[in-house]
C-alpha cells in the first residue's frame, strides 16, 4: 500500500502515537513514557502511559480505554517493521 508522503505528515501532525521518531531517527515517547523490552517469546512490548492524557471527548487515556479506538496492528502475517 503506497502511502501519500503528505498524507504522512499530516496524520504525524493530527494524531499522537504511543512513540515517535525524530528528525536524527531517535525513538521519543509520545503518549508512551517509557518502554521495557520485549517478552521472552518476543511477542509483547509493555508500554508505560503518561498519566493526565485525554481523549478527544474528555475521556481519561488508559491502556483499557484505547481498546478499539484509533489503535492500529499489523494484519497477521506482516511485520510491522518490514
Amino acid at each position: 500500500m503506497k502511502v501519500d508522503d503528505w498524507g504522512v505528515v499530516a496524520y504525524q501532525n493530527i494524531f499522537n502515537r504511543l512513540v515517535k521518531q525524530t528528525i536524527s531517527n531517535d525513538v521519543v515517547g509520545d503518549l508512551a513514557e517509557s518502554w521495557g523490552k520485549f517478552s521472552e517469546d518476543g511477542l509483547t512490548l509493555t508500554f508505560h502511559l503518561h498519566s493526565g492524557v485525554k481523549w478527544h471527548d474528555g475521556e481519561p487515556f488508559s491502556s483499557k480505554t484505547s481498546n478499539g479506538r484509533s489503535i492500529r496492528s499489523a494484519p497477521k502475517g506482516i511485520s510491522p517493521t518490514a
